[in-house]
């Protein structure tokens, strides 16, 4: 990103040096498409020059599948057309980018629906990408029960990175929620607090308060937990903590 930013900041390709992307990014948004020759990707190429034509004809001179379907993808994101995402066969690793980029980038799950052909597997990935990248569970919520281990994988992932142990839950498989509890609660610098009081299983719970205490260095939050003899405990590991981070 720094090499883009400074390669058009000083109107200068050669900022980009070998890097591609960089190139690509350069081409499209100088609209020169002479640029497009520096990079030696062939898929990368020819979207660059698809895209500034702008028509598909340069990608469609691609003889391997796989390159060709690359740029395809390319070219929908560069030119904002989910349309020819549809252009991708639908077992393609380019054809789980394409619509999950553009379910991401409209908050729009339903657009990993958008051609009816995506395999299983990669519309639960679909899924689990919109999740990853909005904070949104609708998209672990598509995914279909007998899936379990997307399904965990999605709820697992979502709630490390959002510091939500509410996720363990949700999943409504108790087989995985001990195994999820310990990823999210546990060693989380993500861990959100607010999050705490609805955690289904009470001894989980309490451990979000207390990992929350260390992790926000803010002993009061032990005073969420209901029964006195777990709050001292909280208290108690804080204190261990503290003298432990001091020492």
């Amino acid at each position: 990103m720094l090499r883009i930013c400074l390669a058009l900041k000083k109107n200068d390709s050669s900022y980009c040096g070998n890097d591609e992307d960089c190139l690509l990014n350069y081409s499209i948004s100088k609209n020169d498409i002479a640029r497009c020759e520096l990079i030696s990707s062939p898929p990368k190429k020819q979207a660059c020059k698809a895209v500034l034509s702008p028509n598909t004809a340069s990608c469609d001179d691609l003889s391997l599948v796989s390159q060709k379907e690359y740029c395809w993808q390319l070219y929908a994101i560069f030119t904002d057309n989910k349309l020819m995402c549809t252009e991708i066969t639908s077992e393609s690793i380019y054809a789980l980018d394409c619509y999950s980029y553009f379910a991401v980038k409209e908050r729009d799950v339903s657009i990993c629906d958008y051609s009816g052909t995506l395999q299983l597997d990669n519309l639960w990935e679909c899924y689990s990408i919109y999740t990853l990248n909005t904070g949104d569970v609708t998209g672990c919520q598509r995914i279909h029960p007998l899936a379990t281990t997307n399904l965990f994988n999605c709820y697992f992932e979502y709630g490390k990175k959002y510091g939500n142990p509410m996720a363990c839950d949700m999943m409504d498989n108790p087989k995985f929620a001990r195994t999820c509890y310990q990823g999210v609660i546990l060693n989380n610098t993500n861990l959100n607090y607010t999050y705490c009081s609805g955690v289904a299983q009470i001894e989980w719970k309490n451990k979000c308060y207390i990992e929350s205490a260390k992790l926000y260095n803010d002993v009061s939050l032990c005073n969420h937990i209901q029964t006195e003899l777990e709050r001292k405990g909280c208290i108690d590991a804080y204190n261990l903590y503290i003298s432990k981070s001091s020492g």
